[in-house]
């Protein structure tokens, strides 16, 4: 309610710009063909085009199906649009029946988060609710009928079904598994890439029963690393894209004058030129906004954020057990996501309110693999 609060009251009512109000009202016009061309209602949402005319007169009737910007990837808006108007079928096209039930797709991804944690932390279960469920700018933008509400369903499920599969095959933990992936996929693709080297790297730790996780982190990085080199130079143009998204992100905050835009350092298509970017990329995801950032109250509340995150990751590491440090396998973990997806936006994104909103995907991740590591008693379950 509040994030309807803020788009409808401070941002009055924008059905252009709002993304929780543009992606609903798109939504509803789809919901309405429904009713008047069920064949073509059903060949947009599941893309089984056989009627080709119908199928792009219904979409050309939404503002926001196609993306001015195109990398190959599967357009995340159309995610959206189509949640809206599947949910709308059953709440009678109803905004706030519809928030609801985001809401308790959001709610199941973020507890398959804690239990996963939980399973493999001995946090005690109020710092992981705390750092799962608490973050102020996640709970804030995982709560609005966004894109972020169901990225969260989808990592959830996506990350403990995986680790369900490790030890053992079951068709529950597959149809979880499968459903993540869907969404994870359909939603912020990036997101998972970014996962993907700790995935990589938990699969081989958790088979492979072995306590070198600094180890077995570093080769499996460094291999994949080099796999993706060979990507980029043979089959996908991982750095010119790369460019090419910090170009129309930068033309993008200049010709809609954000308020928080900021100078950033322009990334060529070279691995040098991505290397010498990442320490300023990584500042920027950590600590954008700072104070002079012009941005609200919402640039406010997040540099407040900011401030606490970076203190509590300070306060582990001056109470770090280098015992802990070399056997945590879920600090390692933490980082390699948190690290890659931070390098990605801080590289590309020169609007410190889209990185709020880009960033806290890892946050939790963040806190709980630093936390996991302080040998201070009152975070840590009794041995």
């Amino acid at each position: 309610m509040l994030v309807w609060a803020v788009y409808y009251y401070a941002y009055g009512n924008d059905r252009v710009t709002s993304d929780t109000f543009r992606f609903f009202d798109d939504g509803l016009i789809l919901y309405e063909s429904f009713f008047a061309a069920p064949s073509t209602f059903f060949q947009v949402m599941t893309g089984i085009v056989w009627d080709a005319s119908a199928h792009q007169a219904l979409v050309d009737q939404t503002n926001n199906w196609y993306k001015t910007y195109n990398y190959g990837i599967f357009n995340d808006n159309q995610t959206i649009i189509r949640f809206n108007a599947l949910a709308s079928i059953f709440t009678n096209a109803n905004y706030f029946a519809n928030l609801v039930i985001i809401n308790f797709l959001a709610f199941s991804g973020i507890t398959l988060l804690f239990r996963f944690f939980r399973k493999h932390t001995d946090l005690k279960s109020w710092v992981l609710l705390l750092a799962c469920f608490f973050i102020p700018q996640s709970w804030l933008w995982s709560s609005g009928l966004l894109k972020e509400a169901l990225l969260f369903f989808g990592l959830g499920f996506f990350l403990y079904s995986f680790d369900l599969l490790l030890n053992r095959i079951e068709w529950k933990s597959v149809l979880m598994f499968l459903l993540g992936l869907a969404v994870l996929l359909t939603t912020k693709i990036y997101v998972l890439a970014c996962l993907m080297p700790a995935l990589v790297y938990w699969a081989i730790i958790r088979k492979g029963k072995t306590k070198h996780a600094f180890s077995i982190f570093l080769k499996t990085h460094i291999v994949l690393l080099v796999l993706v080199i060979g990507l980029n130079a043979s089959i996908y143009p991982l750095l010119e894209n790369l460019a090419g998204k910090q170009m129309d992100f930068i033309r993008l905050g200049l010709m809609s004058d954000a308020g928080s835009y900021f100078d950033l350092s322009i990334l060529k298509p070279t691995w040098m030129s991505l290397i010498m970017l990442s320490p300023e990329a990584l500042w920027n995801s950590f600590f954008r906004p700072f104070w002079e950032d012009s941005g609200g109250a919402a640039s406010l509340m997040s540099w407040f954020e900011n401030i606490a995150i970076a203190g509590l990751v300070l306060m582990s590491l001056f109470t770090l057990s280098k015992l802990r440090l070399k056997e945590s396998q879920m600090f390692w973990f933490c980082l390699s996501f948190t690290l890659i997806l931070f390098i990605l936006i801080g590289t590309i994104t020169p609007v410190a309110g889209a990185l709020v909103r880009y960033k806290i995907p890892a946050l939790s991740f963040l806190l709980i693999g630093c936390l996991s590591l302080s040998r201070l008693k009152f975070l840590h379950e009794k041995n």
